[in-house]
């Protein structure tokens, strides 16, 4: 009794009577063939049973001739079966039996095959510097940034045979000792020469990291069959990334004395993690006299007891989370009352569980060398109190066309401000003319305005506007809008015009005359305490002649016909460029007993 397995179809036959046998991957199923021989010399009624299969009829021998000494011919049967191919050791016996002369006659025969089943089983976790988890679905652990995350892959072989396992990952390069080689089969036992286990340490990155190993080996039969097996897993971690914005600004960067601050806080949460515990401070500047402060903070508490001053200067109840992307703003107004005049700069503090104290200069709050989470480090909170304007610009001119009737014409500029101005102008009636009554008119321009009565020093016993006889002058008081950077009337657009006529008397040769103006440069809507002449502005000095006409000390009035007016430097006014100013070259000044030599400048010749 021979029994042979086939593992390729039927090509090829193994006797294969001790385990394992050839290896056969679950690709085809194995064949077995059973040949019976009658050895003896006289024929046999034999039969065929198989320790694993219930052979099929055609499997049964019947009866086998006696040997006739060749091969084939009736002393041998021959049959073949197909098995359902199953994974593991395979043995399996084939036993053929006859009786003669009452006396049985048996031989039986082993075939071996070994059904192969790779397989293997990846795990791979992270470690947060406590625990370690399998963490295959997001976020995992979380992990600050103070804890390096580490990774750990084990790989098990869970199949029955041998295999080469290569160990890849989708995010790191993994270091040789992250190599598993080859792996025996399953031993069924926890540790041993089926297991790989390493660890790397990896880079902390604020955000969901999830990556993946993989693990892979390949298994080829006896027949050259190949089969792949992988195992991938996944770890994941959320690195936890607080961070925020402050930028503290004011939107009254200049005010009075009796004025309104107003402060601006926003702080942003530009981390990946709610912000806790949220809580802003602000201790406001100590401005002097008398204030009321008032804050709002929409969406979050506030509490109650803030004033800005020490103990009391946190704005919020310190009980709200600032969410991932949210923006607060906090606006808090301070109306002063009898403000000291002065520069005051104050700084706002954020303060929650995951950031710790940022402030918006700049700075970590008791640690102000180290740089705090996207501070704004700009002096944008600065607020000038009192003394916050320039006077305006005067200037002059004289119209002598209407004799003995002089007419003068004031034009002033608020030119050096960004904001209104509040302004009395005065100017003096000459020594020796008198005013031409119903001659005067004031004429604000753009967004500038008169104001409703005057006020000291202006004589409040004459309306705005007027000529105060008690004191022979011209008097307006009111606002003039800023032109910053204008120079003269047809660059400005918020001028205020005053005009008015004199008479001169017989006998008077020569008239001198300016206009002066005294600024609220504090913004306190009182010109009384504008006692330092940094308050005042003049005009240019106009001087009429008898048969002379006009000159000026100070800008131009009416030009003589000959040039400029003596004593006076003039601003030439900006050409365009084909109009533009040139050195003549080969013409100039030279007055060589003063070392003077200066180049003659003119405009280009044209035809018009």
């Amino acid at each position: 009794m021979v029994k042979e397995v086939s593992i390729d179809g039927g090509t090829n036959w193994s006797d294969a009577n001790a385990a394992p046998g050839p290896y056969l991957l679950n690709v085809t199923n194995p064949q077995f063939r059973y040949t019976v021989r009658n050895t003896g010399n006289v024929s046999l009624d034999v039969t065929l049973t198989d320790s694993d299969f219930a052979l099929p009829p055609a499997c049964d021998p019947g009866v086998l001739a006696a040997d006739d000494g060749g091969a084939g011919g009736p002393d041998e049967f021959t049959c073949t079966i197909t098995a359902a191919w199953a994974a593991g050791q395979h043995t399996n016996t084939a036993i053929a039996q006859a009786t003669y002369g009452g006396l049985p006659y048996i031989d039986s025969d082993d075939a071996n095959y070994f059904g192969a089943a790779p397989a293997l089983d990846l795990l791979k976790e992270v470690f947060d510097g406590s625990n370690w988890y399998d963490a295959n679905a997001a976020p995992g652990p979380t992990i600050g940034s103070a804890v390096s995350p580490q990774f750990r892959f084990t790989v098990f072989n869970t199949g029955n045979v041998p295999l080469d396992v290569t160990l890849i990952d989708s995010d790191f390069a993994l270091p040789p000792a992250c190599d598993p080689g080859v792996l025996a089969a399953n031993d069924g036992g926890a540790g041993g020469p089926d297991e790989f286990t390493c660890t790397i340490t990896a880079a902390w990155a604020a955000g969901q990291h999830t990556n993946t190993a993989s693990a892979s080996g390949t298994f080829t039969d006896d027949d050259s069959n190949q089969q792949n097996v992988q195992d991938p897993d996944a770890a994941n971690y959320f690195g936890l990334g607080p961070g925020l914005t402050i930028d503290k600004d004011t939107s009254t960067p200049q005010v009075s004395i009796n004025g309104t601050v107003t402060y601006t806080i926003e702080i942003v949460n530009t981390g990946n993690v709610d912000l806790t515990n949220f809580q802003v401070s602000d201790t406001l500047p100590v401005f002097g006299g008398t204030s009321t402060v008032s804050v709002s903070a929409p969406g979050f508490t506030l509490n109650g007891t803030y004033t800005g001053v020490a103990p009391n200067t946190d704005i919020l109840a310190g009980t709200d989370t600032l969410s991932v992307g949210a923006t607060a703003t906090i606006t808090i107004t301070v109306n002063l009352n009898g403000a000291t005049t002065g520069t005051y700069d104050n700084t706002a503090i954020v303060t929650t569980t995951e950031t710790g104290s940022v402030d918006d200069d700049g700075a970590v709050a008791g640690d102000p060398g180290t740089p705090g989470v996207g501070a704004d480090p700009e002096d944008d909170e600065d607020v000038v109190v009192g003394n916050l304007f320039d006077p305006p610009l005067g200037s002059k001119v004289l119209n002598a066309e209407l004799l003995p009737e002089l007419e003068w014409r004031m034009v002033w500029i608020n030119d050096s401000n960004t904001a209104a101005i509040d302004v009395q102008i005065t100017d003096a009636i000459p020594a020796g003319t008198t005013f031409v009554p119903g001659s005067l008119t004031c004429v604000p321009t753009g967004g500038s305005s008169s104001a409703a009565v005057v006020t000291a020093p202006l004589n409040p016993a004459f309306p705005n506007c007027a000529y105060d006889s008690t004191n022979n002058r011209i008097q307006w008081q009111g606002n003039i809008d800023p032109d910053p950077g204008a120079i003269d009337e047809t660059t400005a657009a918020n001028e205020i015009v005053i005009t008015f006529r004199v008479t001169v008397l017989a006998g008077v040769n020569q008239v001198n005359n300016r206009g002066s103006s005294l600024t609220d440069r504090n913004g306190d809507t009182s010109f009384a305490d504008e006692t330092t002449s940094a308050s005042v502005s003049v005009s240019n000095l106009v001087i009429w002649r008898r048969g002379g006409g006009a000159g000026a000390s100070g800008d131009p009035g009416t030009l003589p016909a000959t040039g400029y007016p003596p004593g006076v430097v003039s601003t030439l006014p900006a050409q365009p460029e084909e109009s533009r100013y040139q050195d003549l070259g080969d013409v100039w000044l030279e007055i060589p007993a003063l070392g003077v030599k200066l180049p003659v400048v003119g405009v280009p010749q044209a035809k018009d």
